[in-house]
């Protein structure tokens, strides 16, 4: 929420439980913890004559570099949830944040193909492709793909990848790739 709070949104359970409909500050909390340091948190949730009897794991959603949410899971029982379980929910958090990458990647390809339309019906011959989010080839010959099957001639600006390591230096092979394969002459697509 952008009033600092953090809600759950879907539940799966019994429906008379407390814990499956919540809002609380996105900073407390386990979840808090999740969503500040973009990592899984494991805690137990109480005990019972010294044996855990429930715990709490929260994985956080990230898509696109973007933190999305988290996936919160409870569980009764001493062993209810251990690493391999934490290893899955990671996984799926991994997956939906791709998916949902993916789905934001299309919306935006619509909505720039749109324009794109409107563009070349009002007369414009030539776009700045401003790819600033080339994670792949894959990704640098889907964005050329689409321009040649729009029909535009237009400078494609190939952009390091976004969320990588500070250290990681942009992918060269790839930019002269394309430069080799796409933009024979003058760099025009």
């Amino acid at each position: 929420h952008e009033d600092g709070y953090v809600s759950a949104i879907a539940a799966a359970g019994d429906v008379e439980d407390d814990h499956l409909v919540w809002t609380q500050p996105q900073d407390e909390g386990a979840i808090g913890r999740c969503l500040r340091e973009r990592r899984p948190v494991l805690k137990p949730t109480g005990t019972a004559g010294g044996v855990t009897v429930g715990f709490e794991l929260d994985v956080p959603v990230i898509s696109g570099g973007q933190l999305w949410g988290a996936l919160h899971v409870r569980a009764l029982g001493d062993d209810a949830l251990a690493g391999e379980d934490v290893d899955c929910v990671e996984t799926v958090c991994d997956h939906l944040g791709a998916a949902l990458h993916t789905a934001d990647l299309y919306r935006r390809l619509d909505q720039a193909y749109l324009g794109t339309a409107e563009a070349l019906s009002a007369g414009v011959t030539t776009v700045h492709n401003w790819a600033h989010n080339v994670r792949s080839p894959e990704h640098a010959d889907g964005e050329l793909s689409a321009m040649r099957d729009a029909g535009i001639r237009g400078r494609f600006a190939y952009g390091p990848a976004q969320g990588m390591p500070d250290d990681q230096p942009m992918d060269h092979a790839g930019l002269a790739r394309v430069q080799r394969d796409w933009m024979p002459g003058d760099g025009m697509l």
